[in-house]
Formats: structure tokens, sequence, C-alpha cells
């Protein structure tokens, strides 16, 4: 019975030591990725805020020290490529791209980890973002339409185009 005790106790202490390493690898992951891409952000910070701008985010991933650092850590550089609208995309619903604090800009970097996997919140977050983007589109295309609809025709109006062929030329029905 002792020796059976002895055993789970020398099981849990190697699990303890096995999660305690494991974080400690992290951490000095995390330490890394953010150290060289701090150090590559003071070099390409083009108005000193410290915070990251979509035009300043394309340079840091042009840099190959910063590339080198997020693939060691396991990023998705493709990823975050594909993601710059939505990374930087203002809440508000304002067309121009939002900067993020360094803080916000590590906090996203690391959420694209190839180990991390998509949760109910980022799905969430994704269909919020496409609905807002599906509107704004549809808005401007409303304002095109009442604008080309203000035009005024060319001499003679516009000329219907004959049945079964498709034409550029299109009668005022059926604009509308």
């Amino acid at each position: 019975a002792t020796v059976t005790v002895m055993n789970m106790l020398i099981g849990v202490l190697c699990e303890v030591v096995s999660t305690v390493a494991a974080v400690e690898r992290e951490t000095l992951n995390v330490t890394f990725v953010r150290n060289r891409l701090r150090k590559v952000l003071k070099l390409l910070d083009e108005d000193g805020s410290g915070s990251v701008s979509k035009d300043e985010f394309t340079k840091i991933l042009e840099s190959r020290e910063a590339v080198e650092a997020l693939n060691e850590v396991g990023v998705d550089v493709e990823g975050l490529v594909d993601f710059s609208d939505f990374i930087f995309a203002d809440e508000d619903g304002g067309l121009e791209p939002k900067d993020l604090t360094f803080i916000e800009f590590m906090h996203i970097v690391l959420q694209f980890r190839g180990s991390n996997s998509a949760t109910v919140k980022d799905v969430v977050e994704l269909h919020k973002f496409t609905k807002q983007r599906l509107q704004q589109t549809t808005e401007e295309l409303r304002a095109l339409r009442k604008l080309v609809q203000q035009m005024p025709g060319p001499p003679g109006g516009f000329v219907a185009a004959p049945k079964g062929r498709h034409s550029s030329k299109r009668s005022a029905g059926e604009l509308s």
C-alpha cells in the first residue's frame, strides 16, 4: 500500500513538473516573439505612436526577422495577411482601418498559431464582421444606383437590346 501511494505521488509530481515546463516554454516563446516584433516595429513605426497601423503591419510582415520569429512559434503568417482587413476593421463600421496597441496586436497575432482552434466566439466575430461589410456594400450600391438613375441619358434615350441577345445597352425600365 505504501509503495502504491508513493508511485501515485511520483506520478502527480511528474505531471506538475511537465505542466510547469509547458507553461514556461509558452512564456518564453511569447516573450521571444514580443521582443523581436517590438524591435521590428520600432524600426518601422512611421508616426512614432507605438501602435500598429495596417500599413505598418504590412511592412512588419515584409521583414524577414519578423516572419522568422512568427514562424518559430507556429503563427500562420499567410492567415494573418488574409485576415488583415478583419484584424484592423473598425468595430463602429467606419471605413478607415483602426490602429492597434502593441498589446492588442500581440494578442491577435498569437491567436493565429496553428495549435489554436477556432472557437464559437471567433465564428461569431467573423459573422458580425461579414454582416457589417455586406450592409456597407449594400448601402454603397444603393447610393451608386441613385446616382446612375439621376444621370441624364444619351440623346434619344437608351436603346433596347434585341430579345434573346445580351447587350451592354439597356432600356430605362431594365435599370430599375
